[in-house]
């Protein structure tokens, strides 16, 4: 909600999805920032400003895959539990 108050009050149009979506497996955790190319810059620094302000993971994806810009905000890691890392990121 606070980040969703930030963009209001600079006059981003936001679409809070709250409630609207049912995880399956591993619940995300963290801020995940993705967006289009364009938007390389943006994503950057609004990772790295969560970053600073936030005591949690953040992560930023840009590709043309993506149409829009969206901001996923997940359950905040739990201190002391080891990261769980997916089979497929593993080998990156």
């Amino acid at each position: 909600m606070e980040i969703f108050h930030c963009f209001d009050n600079t006059g981003i149009e936001t679409d809070p999805v709250i409630g609207r979506l049912m995880p399956i497996g591993l619940a995300d955790m963290g801020v995940k920032i993705t967006g289009p190319i364009k938007d390389e810059a943006v994503i950057k620094l609004l990772a790295h400003e969560i970053h600073d302000r936030a005591d949690t993971e953040v992560s930023g994806e840009w590709d043309d895959k993506y149409k829009e810009l969206a901001i996923l905000v997940a359950v905040k890691p739990v201190a002391g539990l080891p990261k769980i890392i997916p089979s497929n990121a593993a080998n990156h």
